[in-house]
């Protein structure tokens, strides 16, 4: 019915025959695993360290720390239990939050040599 369509669809088959060559028997399998190697250094690497990171920035919080949450939330740790953290986030005004949901630890700027430089001048003078 369709001889032409015939003729194709059996050149496209000899094609796809594997030739017989004197090639690496496990060549097939060389690019998936150098993709998973890549995929490895750049995604899962990092993502684990990040994670070992953060837990021990959690293990590290204690009493008075100011920490921002994942939602956004400013506070200082006035409690801490096991898995839940009390944060003071005004004058009486206290949440209960999972240790899981801070995002990280607010600290202090440092300040630059020149600032320093600067402030210690300033309260010269004012003395």
């Amino acid at each position: 019915m369709f001889p032409q369509l015939k003729a194709v669809a059996t050149l496209l088959v000899a094609q796809a025959e594997p030739e017989a060559s004197g090639a690496w028997p496990r060549a097939d399998l060389f690019l998936p695993v150098v993709m998973m190697l890549i995929l490895y250094f750049i995604w899962i690497r990092p993502a684990t360290k990040e994670r070992k990171t953060q837990q021990q920035m959690l293990e590290s919080l204690k009493r008075g720390d100011e920490v921002v949450t994942n939602s956004g939330i400013l506070g200082s740790i006035a409690d801490i239990s096991d898995a839940i953290l009390t944060l003071q986030v005004d004058k009486n005004v206290k949440i209960r939050v999972l240790k899981s949901a801070i995002a990280k630890r607010i600290e202090e700027p440092k300040a630059k040599p020149e600032e320093k430089a600067q402030d210690a001048a300033s309260k010269a003078q004012k003395s």
